[in-house]
């Protein structure tokens, strides 16, 4: 689920005219960035609910057991992994 973010009158990441301001990348998607959010409320908030995911912030891979006291930084890339297996 795509959540639009609202451009700003300033400058954003890239320094250009009418980019975000603010905002976490999700899988290739761009997202409002929430302050003080931990990856376990991203999760909920982005409707994620298969229960084999791993997750990497700026390419540095968490632990499961830190989902709700990791905060996701503004401007964030996160990688949200789905972990399948079969034979």
């Amino acid at each position: 689920m795509r959540i639009p973010r609202r451009p700003t009158a300033g400058t954003g990441r890239s320094g250009k005219p009418g980019e975000w301001a603010t905002g976490i990348t999700v899988n290739k998607n761009e997202f409002d960035y929430v302050e003080g959010e931990t990856i376990s409320e991203l999760l909920a908030r982005l409707k994620y609910k298969f229960p084999l995911v791993h997750v990497a912030i700026n390419g540095e891979l968490v632990s499961r057991d830190r989902y709700g006291e990791t905060r996701i930084p503004d401007h964030a890339v996160v990688s949200v992994i789905h972990m399948i297996s079969g034979g």
